[in-house]
């Protein structure tokens, strides 16, 4: 049973199948657009009957490719658990549906797809023939739901073909009115798949709504059929209160409640000497401004009178004259005077000799 099984052809046409797939839905959905551009010109065109016709074309087209997407999703599901297909003797209940759905779908799909019928083919050699017809009876119910009514050969339903008609003038802006008969049928069938709350029965088998969870009459106990329930106790009057004091105690004076001065609230004595804070005033005096204590540029000042002074040496007034290389010629010095005379270095010692012991 296991001999004719091609581990690697399935393995190729599983990819081949996951790359059809894409190119079908992308060629179905491009189809899809562009006819309903037909549609929106048929309606326009009062063309109402031939709009539905294309109108149901582009529903199965749409069914188809979402059918397509499904069974891509398994391929892909199975290339990526591919080990358990290769190492497993018995079909592995992850993989099955995938299994069961893509030998189902083999024969319907195989002018678009045909590497499908050598997967299914490749699933004959594993899992044997009794497994591969009940997967294309679809006896086990392992075959996805959707995929089986995206594939089915039955009509769309009306209601769907008006909606979509609906939204096809929507889109293109086009005044269309749908089948009244149609939508009414539709707003009926959707009132009658409502629950009705109105005439639920009660848990205990009562009656309508009228009666509670009992029926009309028959309280817990619903109309004669259900199970009895005891009676409720009644409820004691004052049952959560205190009792009243209906008496005055003895040690009561009601000349004593009467006498009673009127209760003022409590005041604090007043100190008037303490001193008055207000959160809006500062305390004490205003801080100095920045003029006030600027620093102000420092000026000589005269000795004040009478100050005991040291005495001073006289500033000496016979300094050399300086020599002029102009003056004369040929390096003559001028006549008279002191000027050519050499500074006297010992008289200025000792008079600064002087003036250290002054002071």
């Amino acid at each position: 049973m296991f001999k004719g099984t091609s581990f690697a052809k399935l393995k190729s046409n599983l990819k081949l199948s996951i790359s059809r797939f894409k190119l079908l839905e992308k060629k179905k959905t491009e189809q899809a657009t562009k006819a309903r551009k037909d549609i929106a010109d048929y309606i326009s065109g009062g063309k109402d009957d031939r709009a539905r016709i294309r109108v149901e074309h582009i529903i199965r087209e749409d069914y188809i490719v979402e059918a397509y997407e499904m069974l891509e999703m398994y391929c892909d599901l199975l290339l990526a658990r591919f080990g358990l297909i290769e190492k497993m003797k018995e079909l592995d209940p992850g993989i099955e549906e995938a299994v069961a759905t893509l030998i189902w779908a083999a024969p319907r799909i195989y002018s678009d797809v045909p590497e499908m019928k050598v997967i299914a083919d490749q699933f004959l050699h594993k899992y044997g023939k009794e497994f591969f017809e009940k997967c294309r009876d679809n006896v086990n119910a392992n075959v996805n739901d959707k995929v089986r009514h995206r594939l089915s050969i039955g009509p769309p339903p009306k209601v769907l073909i008006e909606q979509y008609m609906m939204e096809i003038a929507k889109n293109f802006k086009v005044p269309f009115e749908p089948d009244p008969s149609i939508m009414l049928e539709a707003n009926g069938m959707v009132a009658h798949d409502l629950i009705d709350l109105g005439n639920r029965p009660g848990p205990s088998g009562g009656g309508g709504a009228s009666g509670g969870y009992g029926g009309g009459s028959g309280g817990y106990g619903g109309g004669g059929g259900g199970m009895a329930f005891p009676p409720m106790p009644a409820q004691q009057p004052h049952m959560h209160q205190p009792p009243v004091m209906e008496e005055k105690p003895p040690w009561y004076n009601p000349n004593a409640e009467a006498a009673a001065p009127e209760s003022k609230p409590f005041q604090y004595p007043s100190n008037p000497s303490a001193p008055t804070v207000s959160f809006y005033t500062p305390m004490g005096p205003p801080p100095p401004t920045y003029s006030a204590v600027a620093p102000k540029s420092k000026k000589r000042e005269s000795p004040p009178p009478g100050a005991d002074l040291p005495d001073l040496p006289s500033v000496p007034t016979n300094f050399p004259a300086k020599s002029s290389d102009s003056s004369g010629s040929g390096g003559e010095k001028p006549p008279g005077g002191g000027g050519g005379e050499d500074v006297d270095f010992d008289d200025l010692t000792r008079r600064f000799e002087e003036l250290k012991r002054r002071k």
